[in-house]
């Protein structure tokens, strides 16, 4: 029997190519209309594959032109709308889950971090099922393999893998790793992008000064700042992340959550480029915490790194 039946058999032609998945899932997560101009920019599919996208998806009836017809989204009124919202909002979840598990776990370590990241094939959204989640964590020489080792303790009795059918392959670096620090693709797990680290060459983490770690932060901040003046859609979408974090978490990392929620929520852009660049001392400590990394989509990643280089 043909399964080509659009009544029978509707998902075969709405989600049956990957220009389908990439278009429906960017409408969901932005939640308003939006231009082909800024999905091609946030899929990273070519402008005529985001078109051809567009003009099946209407034929489907699934999306529709609003305004002057230069915007699309989803039609509400399609019988799979609901349908297709839940399962594109658990996808995006489902990771946010597996980010914030790694972060509560490494925020209670003993010994913590200076910077902590995922790397590889899903950091370059390369991976495939089976891949294994790799995370590097950069520490001092002296103290690098005993913090990995209680990591690696913690995300065993944590049931971890079992619980999000996932491989852990955990790695503690030093300065000298500086291949490892440079790593174009990385998604930040704790602290400050690994790069800024980086030293001269004779130079040693364990003799860097606190005033250099401090200006590292402010000049990652800075450039935070600057992202975030050229897509302010991501500061609304971070408090929708902290929102639903803080009313999941139960660890000590919850009050961290509630301090930058509420800062978002009541600063204006401006206020809050003044915070980030003060040298206050809750400033500095903020530094350390920016929560914007895990909303970003592939794309703005992609662009957050090159603009960084």
């Amino acid at each position: 029997m043909s399964q080509n039946s659009v009544i029978k058999y509707p998902l075969t032609k709405i989600l049956g190519s990957k220009s389908h998945v990439q278009l429906i899932r960017v409408m969901i997560l932005v939640g308003e209309p939006i231009t082909a101009k800024k999905l091609i920019k946030r899929t990273g599919l070519s402008k005529q594959g985001v078109y051809d996208g567009i003009d099946r998806l209407n034929k489907l009836g699934v999306i529709k032109y609003v305004g002057s017809g230069k915007q699309i989204e989803l039609r509400k009124k399609h019988p799979f709308y609901k349908s297709l919202t839940q399962l594109f909002s658990y996808e995006h979840e489902y990771f946010n889950e597996i980010l914030n598990e790694l972060k509560r776990q490494i925020g209670e370590l003993k010994e913590k971090p200076l910077s902590a990241w995922i790397h590889g094939n899903i950091a370059s959204g390369q991976d495939e099922y089976g891949d294994p989640i790799e995370i590097a964590m950069l520490g001092k020489v002296k103290t690098v393999d005993s913090m990995v080792s209680e990591f690696r303790e913690r995300m065993f009795t944590s049931g971890f893998e079992n619980r999000f059918d996932v491989t852990l392959e955990i790695k503690g670096v030093t300065s000298a790793d500086k291949d490892q620090l440079l790593e174009k693709d990385k998604i930040l797990l704790f602290g400050t992008d690994p790069a800024f680290y980086i030293n001269d060459v004779d130079k040693n983490l364990d003799s860097k000064s606190h005033q250099e770690h401090d200006d590292s932060s402010l000049y990652n901040a800075n450039h935070w700042l600057d992202f975030l003046k050229t897509h302010p859609e991501i500061i609304e979408r971070t408090k929708m992340h902290l929102k639903e974090r803080v009313d999941s978490e139960k660890s000590g990392i919850k009050n961290e959550l509630v301090e930058w929620y509420r800062l978002l929520e009541s600063m204006s852009f401006q206020r809050l480029k003044k915070l980030m660049q003060s040298d206050s001392e809750r400033s500095t400590r903020l530094r350390q915490s920016l929560p914007f990394w895990p909303v970003l989509t592939e794309a703005e990643r992609k662009e957050f790194i090159s603009r960084a280089e």
